[in-house]
């Protein structure tokens, strides 16, 4: 694959890299910064490998990598002073996945923000960008049958989340 190539792949699924990261990172700053990162690293091993087995596969999981080393750093950062952990938490509030006007579903993506980490990344990737499982397999690592479990979990705690806001 030559570099052109791999840009042009790129290109194609750079706003779903986007989206994804930025429903686990809550940053619109951070997933620009993330994509970044992904697109740099995906330069420098197309130079060294020239071939990447599931291109888009590998993206996800680069960026998604990169989200947890960032919400990592986050955390962290919160734990030495409870000014920097308002600051953050400001910023997360600020943050929306998209502008949409439609209540129920600002209900919906306010109670997806709330799931933990590994419910979060599973509905994104499934119901949001409509990765199917092999896919999500091969990003997260996982066997099929543990995507699947996972994702069935992911969805009884959204629906008990979304019942329990009586839309």
């Amino acid at each position: 694959m030559t570099d052109h190539q791999a840009i042009d792949q790129f290109l194609q699924i750079q706003n779903k890299l986007y989206r994804f990261v930025l429903g686990l990172v809550k940053s619109t700053e951070e997933a620009e910064d993330i994509v970044q990162d992904t697109f740099i690293k995906m330069i420098e091993t197309i130079r060294k490998k020239k071939d990447l087995d599931n291109f888009e596969a590998w993206c996800m999981t680069v960026a998604r990598n990169r989200a947890f080393d960032i919400l990592k750093k986050i955390k962290r950062t919160r734990n030495i002073t409870k000014e920097s952990a308002v600051l953050t938490e400001d910023k997360q509030m600020d943050f929306t996945i998209r502008d949409i006007q439609d209540e129920r579903w600002e209900v919906v993506e306010r109670c997806i923000r709330e799931l933990p980490d590994h419910y979060r990344e599973i509905i994104l990737l499934r119901d949001v960008e409509g990765y199917r499982y092999k896919e999500i397999s091969q990003m997260l690592d996982m066997s099929i049958s543990q995507v699947k479990v996972s994702i069935h979990r992911a969805r009884q705690h959204l629906k008990q989340k979304v019942l329990k806001k009586n839309i």
